[in-house]
């Protein structure tokens, strides 16, 4: 808990100085193009952007510490109220991506496992390499405009009623690059299982193929996958950038996106 707490700390003090190598003036975004310089300094002082860079560092930080992380200067409202306000966005679709991810890698892996250097085992090897190698923003647009747009399936992006329609394309975006970690997890556990003394011992006794497999192999492998599914639940929830700004997506992720394009360092 200790180094999570010095961790969390030194990625905000990161996040705090990458503000700084932003070529643009947040003071002069707000007061507009035609303003004129007194107005300018009037904005950056009432910021607080006048001060030096480590006064400004320490403030932020003092407040952090009292859960204050500050009022959005595009929206004039507290950034927690903001956060919360788009939290259920990026919560269902964690929950959507985590359960593509699950139904899609793990029939790959028992596939490729069970299946062991037969044609099955090549063709989702190749599946899972190809996943690998697809960035997420290429396979969004490649859907959206397959299935949104020429197919009319679903919902070409946003967030609406029926939720569930909106959720299936980015959903499916994060399952297919994640499903192949599950896939090389799930093939790799099993082969390693699956060499144990208990299994050859289970093999003696007269159990079957999918006995040996359910009562023995499974299990073994369970406690992998859900390590895997929790390391996965916590970078979704973090705002999956990419997949939220191709959809238009409300979450985090995407709020995160609009105050870089607006200059919003709260």
């Amino acid at each position: 808990m200790g180094w999570a707490l010095i961790e969390v700390m030194m990625v905000a003090a990161i996040t705090f100085f990458l503000i700084y190598l932003v070529p643009a003036d947040p003071a002069r975004t707000i007061a507009g193009p035609h303003a004129n310089l007194a107005t300018v300094h009037l904005i950056r002082h009432q910021l607080g952007l006048d001060q030096p860079v480590y006064v400004q560092f320490l403030r932020y930080m003092g407040r952090i510490l009292r859960g204050n992380f500050g009022v959005s200067i595009q929206y004039d409202v507290p950034v927690v109220s903001l956060l919360w306000r788009h939290f259920p966005a990026t919560l269902i679709l964690t929950a959507g991506g985590l359960i593509c991810e699950v139904l899609i890698g793990i029939p790959l892996g028992l596939i490729s496992a069970l299946k062991r250097n037969s044609v099955w085992d090549y063709l989702s090897s190749g599946a899972v390499f190809l996943g690998l190698a697809l960035p997420s923003f290429w396979v969004g647009t490649v859907l959206l405009f397959l299935l949104g747009y020429h197919f009319k399936v679903f919902p070409i992006g946003g967030y609406g009623r029926p939720w569930a329609d909106h959720l299936v394309l980015p959903a499916l975006t994060l399952g297919i690059g994640g499903a192949a970690y599950y896939a090389r997890l799930v093939r790799a556990r099993i082969l390693d299982v699956a060499d144990q003394p208990f299994i050859r011992v289970a093999q003696a006794k007269g159990l079957s193929h999918r006995q040996v497999v359910v009562r023995h192999i499974g299990p073994n492998i369970l406690p992998s996958l859900l390590a895997q599914i929790g390391m996965d639940w916590g970078y979704f929830m973090g705002g999956v950038v990419v997949v939220e700004v191709v959809f238009g997506w409300p979450g985090i992720g995407w709020q995160a996106w609009m105050a870089i394009q607006n200059l919003d360092i709260p």
